[in-house]
């Protein structure tokens, strides 16, 4: 049985055809992140980063670890690793950058840097069916903001 190590690295920013079964993994969080080309609105920096509605309750600094928490937990359990054969396990790391905007809705995202077109696929799939965050905020308005999340897919 093919066993992978997911790593998922939730970049977020200053802060922050498949197989039967999901992959079991570790989760590590790495900031990074920049303003796409021509999207002036979109910031980089927000007072307040998005974050999962169950981590509304927790004070800031919680809540941001929640938020990283939950994410990986998320994409850790439904990411799935696609049959690329009998005997092929490939590893790498899928760079995917989304937007996170006003409403807290993932909106274009995109591979940075991929890795396969089927683990680049499968990275894309996760990451476009996040559930509704809640957004960012700066002086108390909703703001859109860029993230990035590597994806790391090596042999367990």
């Amino acid at each position: 049985m093919k066993h992978v190590l997911l790593f998922v690295a939730a970049c977020l920013l200053v802060l922050q055809g498949v197989a039967q079964t999901p992959p079991k993994g570790k989760v590590t969080v790495i900031p990074t992140g920049e303003v796409p080309a021509g999207d002036l609105t979109t910031t980089v920096f927000a007072e307040e980063m998005p974050y999962f509605q169950e981590c509304a309750a927790l004070s800031e600094s919680e809540r941001q670890a929640c938020h990283i928490r939950t994410l990986s937990a998320y994409v850790e359990s439904h990411i799935v690793y696609p049959n690329l054969g009998a005997d092929s396990l490939v590893t790498g790391t899928v760079f995917l950058t989304y937007i996170v905007d006003e409403q807290g809705f993932v909106r274009h995202p995109r591979v940075e840097r991929g890795v396969t077109p089927e683990l680049d696929e499968e990275a894309l799939r996760v990451i476009s069916e996040l559930p509704q965050l809640m957004p960012a905020r700066t002086h108390g308005k909703a703001v859109k903001v860029k993230m990035s999340l590597p994806v790391r897919f090596t042999e367990h």
